[in-house]
């Protein structure tokens, strides 16, 4: 039986949902600009570190929004996502 969503609970996925597609686009934008640079040592550095603050969001949205561990990818009521 599936749980009912409240107000608050839906209040709290869209905020981070909210933010999470802000910080994919920014992201994205950041991404395309590297792409569009000779191919360094460097700029496969700083696309790792775009990569590393999408995903760190990913994980604020699924733990905060969502309420999943990230680290085991299980949600607070012990249930598998």
């Amino acid at each position: 039986m599936q749980k009912q969503l409240t107000e608050k609970d839906a209040r709290r996925f869209k905020k981070y949902l909210v933010q999470l597609t802000k910080d994919v686009q920014i992201c994205l934008k950041a991404i395309d600009i590297e792409m569009r640079k000779p191919s360094t040592v460097e700029r496969g550095k700083n696309i790792a570190k775009i990569c590393n603050a999408l995903e760190m969001q990913n994980d604020k949205a699924r733990y905060f929004g969502l309420e999943i561990d990230f680290r085991k990818d299980v949600k607070k009521d012990g249930n598998k996502y």
